[in-house]
Protein backbone atom coordinates (compact mmCIF):
# COMPACT_ATOMS: atom_id res chain seq x y z
CA UNK A 1 0.00 0.00 0.00
CA UNK A 2 1.11 2.88 -0.60
CA UNK A 3 1.73 5.83 1.86
CA UNK A 4 -0.43 8.70 1.94
CA UNK A 5 1.18 12.59 1.50
CA UNK A 6 0.92 13.12 5.34
CA UNK A 7 2.55 9.68 5.99
CA UNK A 8 6.13 10.65 4.06
CA UNK A 9 5.67 13.97 5.74
CA UNK A 10 5.09 12.50 9.21
CA UNK A 11 8.14 9.91 8.68
CA UNK A 12 10.41 12.47 7.28
CA UNK A 13 9.90 14.58 10.36
CA UNK A 14 10.45 11.51 12.63
CA UNK A 15 13.45 10.32 11.01
CA UNK A 16 14.93 14.19 11.36
CA UNK A 17 13.98 14.78 14.51
CA UNK A 18 15.47 11.22 15.56
CA UNK A 19 19.02 12.28 14.20
CA UNK A 20 19.00 15.46 15.72
CA UNK A 21 21.99 15.68 18.75
CA UNK A 22 20.25 15.15 21.80
CA UNK A 23 21.98 18.14 23.18
CA UNK A 24 20.31 19.98 20.37
CA UNK A 25 16.63 18.95 21.85
CA UNK A 26 17.59 19.55 25.48
CA UNK A 27 18.01 23.01 25.05
CA UNK A 28 14.65 23.64 22.83
CA UNK A 29 13.01 21.72 26.62
CA UNK A 30 11.66 24.42 28.67
CA UNK A 31 13.54 25.10 32.06
CA UNK A 32 12.16 21.91 35.19
CA UNK A 33 12.38 22.72 38.70
CA UNK A 34 15.88 22.43 40.11
CA UNK A 35 14.06 20.63 43.00
CA UNK A 36 11.29 17.77 43.19
CA UNK A 37 9.63 17.12 46.95
CA UNK A 38 8.07 14.01 46.28
CA UNK A 39 9.09 10.79 45.14
CA UNK A 40 5.73 10.90 42.92
CA UNK A 41 7.66 14.00 41.39
CA UNK A 42 10.94 12.85 41.08
CA UNK A 43 9.71 9.64 39.37
CA UNK A 44 6.68 10.82 37.15
CA UNK A 45 7.44 14.84 36.98
CA UNK A 46 11.28 14.39 36.02
CA UNK A 47 10.32 14.55 31.99
CA UNK A 48 6.62 15.95 32.13
CA UNK A 49 5.95 18.52 30.29
CA UNK A 50 2.11 17.97 29.93
CA UNK A 51 0.03 16.28 32.11
CA UNK A 52 -3.87 15.99 30.90
CA UNK A 53 -7.03 13.72 31.42
CA UNK A 54 -7.75 12.96 27.46
CA UNK A 55 -9.63 11.19 25.30
CA UNK A 56 -8.03 9.11 22.04
CA UNK A 57 -8.74 10.96 19.05
CA UNK A 58 -7.89 10.59 15.32
CA UNK A 59 -4.86 8.04 14.66
CA UNK A 60 -2.78 8.70 11.52
CA UNK A 61 -0.61 6.02 10.26
CA UNK A 62 2.78 8.15 9.62
CA UNK A 63 4.41 4.70 8.29
CA UNK A 64 7.68 2.66 10.02
CA UNK A 65 5.78 1.34 12.97
CA UNK A 66 4.57 4.60 13.77
CA UNK A 67 1.73 6.70 14.46
CA UNK A 68 0.31 9.78 15.31
CA UNK A 69 -2.67 10.47 17.40
CA UNK A 70 -4.08 13.60 18.21
CA UNK A 71 -5.51 13.64 22.13
CA UNK A 72 -8.67 15.88 23.00
CA UNK A 73 -7.70 17.19 26.68
CA UNK A 74 -10.73 17.02 28.99
CA UNK A 75 -8.87 18.35 32.28
CA UNK A 76 -4.93 19.80 31.90
CA UNK A 77 -3.24 19.25 35.35
CA UNK A 78 0.13 20.64 34.81
CA UNK A 79 1.43 22.27 31.35
CA UNK A 80 4.55 24.08 30.59
CA UNK A 81 2.13 26.55 27.73
CA UNK A 82 -0.61 29.21 28.69
CA UNK A 83 -4.40 28.10 27.95
CA UNK A 84 -4.15 30.08 24.86
CA UNK A 85 -0.87 28.42 23.25
CA UNK A 86 -2.47 24.60 24.19
CA UNK A 87 -5.44 25.60 22.55
CA UNK A 88 -3.18 26.86 19.45
CA UNK A 89 -1.18 23.96 19.62
CA UNK A 90 -3.01 20.97 20.46
CA UNK A 91 -1.94 17.81 22.18
CA UNK A 92 -0.63 15.29 19.22
CA UNK A 93 1.52 12.15 20.06
CA UNK A 94 4.28 10.09 18.24
CA UNK A 95 3.28 6.25 19.44
CA UNK A 96 3.87 2.85 18.36
CA UNK A 97 1.12 1.52 16.40
CA UNK A 98 -1.75 -0.27 17.72
CA UNK A 99 -0.64 1.49 21.37
CA UNK A 100 -3.93 3.39 21.62
CA UNK A 101 -7.69 2.94 20.32
CA UNK A 102 -10.08 5.94 19.69
CA UNK A 103 -12.25 6.93 22.15
CA UNK A 104 -10.15 5.64 24.96
CA UNK A 105 -9.75 7.91 28.42
CA UNK A 106 -6.53 8.29 30.09
CA UNK A 107 -4.54 10.09 32.05
CA UNK A 108 -0.86 10.98 30.51
CA UNK A 109 2.41 12.44 31.59
CA UNK A 110 3.73 13.62 28.05
CA UNK A 111 7.39 15.08 27.44
CA UNK A 112 8.26 17.20 24.45
CA UNK A 113 9.55 15.52 21.16
CA UNK A 114 11.80 17.24 18.87
CA UNK A 115 10.56 21.16 18.48
CA UNK A 116 8.19 21.44 21.15
CA UNK A 117 4.77 20.83 18.93
CA UNK A 118 4.80 16.84 19.13
CA UNK A 119 5.06 14.97 22.84
CA UNK A 120 5.51 11.11 23.71
CA UNK A 121 3.43 9.30 26.32
CA UNK A 122 6.12 8.77 29.53
CA UNK A 123 3.48 7.18 31.28
CA UNK A 124 -0.26 6.42 31.17
CA UNK A 125 -3.22 5.57 33.48
CA UNK A 126 -6.67 4.46 32.17
CA UNK A 127 -9.47 6.00 33.30
CA UNK A 128 -11.38 3.10 33.98
CA UNK A 129 -8.85 1.97 36.41
CA UNK A 130 -10.39 0.51 39.96
CA UNK A 131 -8.36 3.11 41.89
CA UNK A 132 -8.31 6.03 39.10
CA UNK A 133 -10.61 8.39 41.20
CA UNK A 134 -8.36 8.12 44.26
CA UNK A 135 -5.14 8.56 41.99
CA UNK A 136 -6.14 11.51 40.29
CA UNK A 137 -7.16 13.01 43.78
CA UNK A 138 -3.37 11.95 45.50
CA UNK A 139 -2.04 12.95 41.91
CA UNK A 140 -3.67 16.39 41.97
CA UNK A 141 -2.29 17.29 45.71
CA UNK A 142 1.38 16.00 44.55
CA UNK A 143 1.08 18.64 41.39
CA UNK A 144 -0.01 21.33 43.42
CA UNK A 145 2.81 20.93 45.80
CA UNK A 146 5.31 20.64 43.10
CA UNK A 147 3.77 23.93 41.62
CA UNK A 148 4.54 26.22 44.57
CA UNK A 149 6.96 28.39 44.41
CA UNK A 150 7.75 28.94 48.05
CA UNK A 151 9.75 25.75 48.64
CA UNK A 152 8.75 26.42 52.79
CA UNK A 153 5.05 26.01 52.01
CA UNK A 154 5.77 23.78 50.03
CA UNK A 155 7.09 21.59 52.53
CA UNK A 156 4.40 22.41 55.20
CA UNK A 157 1.73 21.69 52.68
CA UNK A 158 3.39 18.20 51.64
CA UNK A 159 3.42 17.10 55.26
CA UNK A 160 -0.01 18.36 56.28
CA UNK A 161 -1.23 16.04 53.23
CA UNK A 162 1.07 12.73 54.16
CA UNK A 163 -0.51 13.47 57.87
CA UNK A 164 -3.62 13.61 56.42
CA UNK A 165 -3.07 10.71 53.74
CA UNK A 166 -2.07 7.67 56.65
CA UNK A 167 -5.63 7.50 57.96
CA UNK A 168 -7.56 7.65 54.42
CA UNK A 169 -10.07 5.24 53.82
CA UNK A 170 -8.46 4.18 50.87
CA UNK A 171 -5.59 1.17 50.83
CA UNK A 172 -3.89 2.62 47.51
CA UNK A 173 -3.93 6.54 49.00
CA UNK A 174 -2.21 5.15 52.37
CA UNK A 175 0.01 3.08 51.21
CA UNK A 176 1.48 5.27 48.59
CA UNK A 177 1.28 7.77 51.79
CA UNK A 178 3.64 5.79 53.52
CA UNK A 179 6.14 5.60 50.80
CA UNK A 180 6.09 9.47 50.15
CA UNK A 181 6.32 10.21 54.15
CA UNK A 182 8.85 7.68 54.73
CA UNK A 183 10.77 9.53 52.40
CA UNK A 184 10.30 12.71 53.30
CA UNK A 185 11.38 11.71 57.23
CA UNK A 186 14.42 10.69 55.70
CA UNK A 187 15.56 13.83 53.72
CA UNK A 188 13.52 16.28 55.43
CA UNK A 189 13.44 14.96 59.03
CA UNK A 190 14.10 18.58 60.51
CA UNK A 191 10.33 20.06 59.43
CA UNK A 192 9.12 17.51 61.71
CA UNK A 193 8.17 17.73 65.35
CA UNK A 194 6.22 16.05 68.21
CA UNK A 195 2.81 17.50 67.20
CA UNK A 196 3.24 15.10 63.69
CA UNK A 197 4.06 12.63 66.10
CA UNK A 198 0.84 12.52 68.24
CA UNK A 199 -0.96 12.73 64.95
CA UNK A 200 0.06 9.64 63.75
CA UNK A 201 -0.75 8.09 67.11
CA UNK A 202 -4.46 9.48 66.41
CA UNK A 203 -4.71 7.57 63.41
CA UNK A 204 -5.54 4.31 65.32
CA UNK A 205 -4.19 1.85 62.69
CA UNK A 206 -5.16 -1.43 64.22
CA UNK A 207 -8.15 -1.29 61.51
CA UNK A 208 -5.63 -0.92 58.68
CA UNK A 209 -3.97 -4.28 59.49
CA UNK A 210 -1.12 -5.27 60.95
CA UNK A 211 1.71 -4.58 58.45
CA UNK A 212 0.33 -1.17 57.90
CA UNK A 213 0.34 -0.23 61.42
CA UNK A 214 4.14 -2.02 61.46
CA UNK A 215 5.55 0.78 58.88
CA UNK A 216 3.33 3.35 60.22
CA UNK A 217 5.00 2.35 64.03
CA UNK A 218 8.37 2.49 62.11
CA UNK A 219 8.49 5.75 60.54
CA UNK A 220 7.31 7.43 63.77
CA UNK A 221 10.22 5.89 65.81
CA UNK A 222 12.27 7.51 63.24
CA UNK A 223 10.72 10.80 63.98
CA UNK A 224 11.18 10.76 67.56
CA UNK A 225 14.45 9.58 66.89
CA UNK A 226 14.93 13.07 64.89
CA UNK A 227 13.17 15.05 67.53
CA UNK A 228 15.65 13.73 70.54
CA UNK A 229 18.56 14.36 68.41
CA UNK A 230 17.48 17.53 67.70
CA UNK A 231 16.65 18.34 71.29
CA UNK A 232 20.14 16.98 72.54
CA UNK A 233 21.67 19.26 70.29
CA UNK A 234 19.88 22.23 71.50
CA UNK A 235 20.50 21.60 75.39
CA UNK A 236 24.00 21.01 74.44
CA UNK A 237 24.28 24.11 72.73
CA UNK A 238 22.58 26.29 75.57
CA UNK A 239 25.44 24.36 78.22
CA UNK A 240 28.49 25.89 76.04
Amino acid sequence: MRRTAFGRLVAGIVLTLLLISPSLLAQKTPNKSPERLTLFGRRHLKDAEVVAEVKVGQIRNAGMGIEVVTLIPTKIMLDHLSARERSARGLVVFVNSGDLKAGTRLMVFLSLFGSGRWYRIRHRLLQLDEDYNEKKRLILAYIAVEKTRDRTKALADLKELLLDGIGDESAWIRWNTIRELDALVRQRGEIFADEDSKRIDAVGVTRFGSSYGKELARIKAAIQKIIERRNQDRKKSTKE
